[in-house]
């Protein structure tokens, strides 16, 4: 019996002396990181393929930190370990590479203590799925070299990910704008990226009618990387409100009906949607069918409205402004035009 207690109060310790431990990074504690968790992992195929790798990090031979692995795999990746038939589908790269390129990552940001390296790539698993070491290298130095004063790289990448997601610009931009253009998550703004930003919300456009980008559920996978243009959109607004959009660009997106006020560009697209679902139950065969728009997904937060409740809610809270007197008149007049029910059942009354 003394035996026993002694061996769990040394696994106590050994716990303990961990946790008190300081926060270096490998292969032999990755383990105790809570990366095995994935968390803020949206897609359930790839958190549990990702929570998979870590698993097999903990019994992994620690790996060097080398540059590439042999390139032998479809996409350049080499293939993928073989996995029982019960383990979720493994990710492109082995663990025992994953935990290489988030340790080759960490050491590129400084091996900063205040940088959460495995929780970013947690969150964001193309860091080290989509991007090699010499890559993210490249961009780091290509943003250190960019002559932004004064400007943490390492810091700005913590927080925006996505740089390293994308190539350096093509286009020269002043120093503020290119900081204002990291600070939204874009590796730059200057005019060939405009460009192409613009031909993205063209397209956007011609998919759902609309230029609001960014108020719709599953915007926050629109371009290339994903979620791009949501956020090339919110840093025109935030650049129109400070004055800094230059006439030319206004113009551009003024053209295509882009709503400089998200708040008012998210109503637009429920609106509609409200209008499209009268429509719908007006017309006879197919009554109470759900506009498109509303399958896919609507509000931010990824929040769907697939069942209707809700675009409901949305309705209700209507009301209640207009009934509170702070819904301003041309919105109750657009909600008008196309007969909105005042008097509808009411949830939040």
């Amino acid at each position: 019996m003394n035996v026993r207690k002694g061996r769990a109060r040394a696994a106590q310790g050994g716990k303990g002396s961990a946790r008190g431990a300081r926060r270096g990074l490998s292969t032999s504690n990755l383990f105790q990181h809570p990366i095995p968790q994935a968390r803020g992992v949206a897609d359930d195929a790839t958190r549990a393929s990702l929570v998979h790798a870590w698993e097999r990090v903990a019994t992994s031979p620690e790996p060097a930190l080398v540059s590439d692995p042999p390139h032998t795999g479809a996409g350049g990746l080499p293939p993928s370990p073989s996995s029982p038939p019960s383990a979720p589908p493994p990710l492109p790269l082995g663990a025992g590479a994953l935990a290489a390129r988030v340790l080759a990552l960490h050491a590129l940001l400084g091996a900063r203590p205040d940088i959460d390296t495995p929780t970013m790539a947690a969150r964001t698993p193309a860091l080290v799925t989509d991007v090699s070491p010499a890559q993210a290298a490249g961009r780091v130095v290509a943003m250190k070299a960019a002559g932004v004063p004064n400007a943490d790289v390492a810091a700005l990448i913590a927080a925006r990910p996505g740089l390293l997601l994308q190539p350096p610009p093509a286009s020269p931009e002043a120093p503020e704008a290119r900081l204002a253009a990291w600070r939204a998550g874009l590796a730059g703004d200057g005019d060939a990226e405009w460009e192409a930003r613009r031909r993205g919300l063209a397209a956007y456009v011609a998919t759902h009618g609309d230029a609001a980008v960014g108020a719709r559920g599953g915007d926050a996978g629109s371009g290339t990387p994903p979620g791009i243009l949501t956020r090339w959109a919110a840093h025109q607004r935030a650049r129109a409100a400070g004055g800094a959009l230059s006439g030319a660009r206004r113009a551009a997106l003024e053209a295509l009906g882009f709503e400089f006020d998200g708040e008012a560009a998210e109503w637009g697209v429920w609106a509609a949607a409200a209008a499209a679902q009268a429509a719908a139950e007006g017309a006879g065969p197919g009554r109470g069918a759900l506009p498109g728009a509303l399958a896919g997904g609507l509000g931010r937060g990824g929040s769907r409205a697939g069942d209707g409740l809700a675009l409901e809610n949305w309705k209700s809270v209507q009301r209640v402004a207009r009934r509170a007197g702070v819904l301003g008149a041309a919105r109750v007049a657009s909600l008008d035009a196309w007969g909105f029910d005042w008097g509808g059942a009411d949830a939040l009354s």
